[in-house]
């Protein structure tokens, strides 16, 4: 269960905060802030702040624009206004040579001993026939042997 804020904690707790602020503060005297900005104001050589005026910058950078745009109209015009010159002819250049596919070379390559492979695949079929032809007959029992 969470307690409750005393009113007492409070203003306690106000208490010390402010008589901390108040030892941390530093000394500060009327008298020598007035004395301090009456020499900084009569100082000599020290020109009067003149009002801020923001106008005529922007009448300068709307006439900077302007000009920027009339100089890139200008430029834009005397680019489209000229007549077309002769014809550039273009290069033509004459279709690349043409290889054969990989696949077509491995075939070419491969073709002769596939061949061969082809023409020799059932040449021991008929002793491995034979030999399991032998190995089941083996398997079948038989009566008994007659001497």
């Amino acid at each position: 269960m969470m307690k409750k804020n005393r009113p007492t904690d409070d203003s306690n707790l106000a208490a010390r905060l402010r008589l901390d602020a108040e030892r941390d503060a530093a000394a500060f005297s009327i008298e020598l802030q007035a004395r301090i900005m009456n020499d900084v104001r009569t100082a000599p050589g020290q020109k009067e702040a003149r009002p801020n005026r923001p106008g005529y910058r922007f009448l300068l950078a709307g006439a900077l624009a302007a000009a920027v745009v009339l100089v890139a109209f200008g430029l834009m015009r005397r680019a489209t206004d000229r007549t077309p010159g002769p014809e550039i002819p273009i290069a033509t250049h004459p279709e690349p040579p043409t290889f054969p596919r990989p696949v077509d070379i491995v075939n070419r390559t491969v073709a002769p001993a596939r061949d061969e492979l082809s023409a020799v695949r059932f040449a021991y079929l008929d002793r491995d026939a034979k030999r399991l032809a032998e190995f089941f007959i083996e398997q079948i029992p038989r009566g008994p042997e007659v001497r």
